[in-house]
């Protein structure tokens, strides 16, 4: 199975985010499944090591690059801001991929949020 990972925030940044999404690809390659990691984290000189292949680093993924990388599923990861990964998860929907949605945080009023995540990543669809 091809998987992307859409995530804002990823390794070298250090958080519970970037740490559970690297634990999950890695496992998820030693299954056989061929892991994409899409962030707008940007690389500091120092930290490229091994798998970075595998990591697309950009300002957005947009649909024809996601086209490109052909994923079978889009697993976004949420966060209380996160502008890119929601951008992704609306335009796999617009391809037709189907997409699994983690929120990485607590959000209070959460059925205000739910609506506005619905509409924002194109689930209403």
């Amino acid at each position: 199975m091809k998987i992307v990972h859409s995530t804002d925030c990823y390794l070298p940044r250090l958080g519970g985010i970037e740490l559970h999404v690297q634990d999950l690809a890695h496992r998820q390659r030693v299954l056989g499944h061929r892991v994409m990691v899409a962030t707008r984290s940007a690389l500091r000189i120092d930290a490229a090591g091994p798998g970075e292949a595998d990591i697309l680093r950009r300002r957005s993924v947009d649909i024809d690059q996601l086209a490109r990388l052909d994923p079978d599923v889009v697993h976004v990861h949420l966060s209380v801001v996160s502008p890119f990964a929601p951008q992704t998860a609306n335009r796999a929907a617009m391809l037709g991929v189907p997409k699994v949605v983690t929120v990485h945080s607590l959000w209070n009023d959460i059925a205000r949020v739910a609506l506005v995540m619905r509409s924002l990543t194109g689930a209403h669809r």
